[in-house]
């Protein structure tokens, strides 16, 4: 097993649990996740272009980012519906799986490029006081790579396994406080048996 197969392996153990957890909680599937981790990772390239005052790209990257938002948004939960229907038949969805496999490339891309210019970054050791503009600079593209790795992250959590949705950890234990409240609410006020009445003969 190569090395970028050793991490892809470790990423997908990680984005399993996080689904696990998510779906736990929240009751929601993976494509809630992979959805909201795209647009607050669209969020923070943004940001990061705004910290660096590249206004033009915030202008542009405003627009695909918003654009791939939805886009990638409608088709996740696509997907995730074609996951569901062939569980049911105890299948694998064709589209699914080749849609998982261009996940793979795209994200373990992303994500290794993040990780280098995060790397990079964090060694560079910019003069500020000959580039006043350098602290801003420096803090905005780590802003935006931390952007770019939580957009590489979603396609790891739609490749994860499919869980169906249920309620969130508030209600399911809403409904068991209730069930636990009815058992004590018979037991300290059990409710009067009916007599037997005896038949009687003429």
């Amino acid at each position: 097993m190569s090395l970028t197969e050793k991490i892809d392996k470790g990423v997908m153990y990680l984005a399993n649990k996080a689904v696990h957890g998510w779906n736990w909680t929240t009751g929601k599937g993976k494509a809630d996740l992979a959805n909201l981790l795209f647009l607050l990772g669209s969020g923070a390239c943004i940001g990061g272009d705004v910290v660096k005052k590249d206004y033009h790209m915030v202008e542009v990257g405003g627009i695909v980012l918003g654009i791939g938002s939805i886009a990638y948004g409608l088709y996740n939960k696509k997907v995730e519906r074609l996951e569901r229907d062939a569980l049911k038949r105890e299948a694998k969805s064709f589209d699914a799986e080749v849609y998982k496999h261009i996940l793979k490339s795209v994200g373990n891309f992303l994500l290794c490029a993040a990780s280098g210019f995060i790397a990079f970054n964090l060694s560079s050791h910019n003069d500020l006081e000959k580039n006043p503009e350098a602290h801003s600079l420096k803090t905005g593209a780590l802003i935006f790579n931390a952007g770019l790795a939580m957009i590489a992250s979603s396609s790891f959590v739609m490749r994860a396994d499919y869980l169906p949705p249920r309620k969130n950890c508030l209600a399911r234990g809403w409904e068991k406080a209730k069930e636990i409240a009815e058992k004590y609410s018979q037991i300290l006020n059990p409710q009067p048996q009916p007599q037997p009445v005896a038949a009687s003969w003429r």
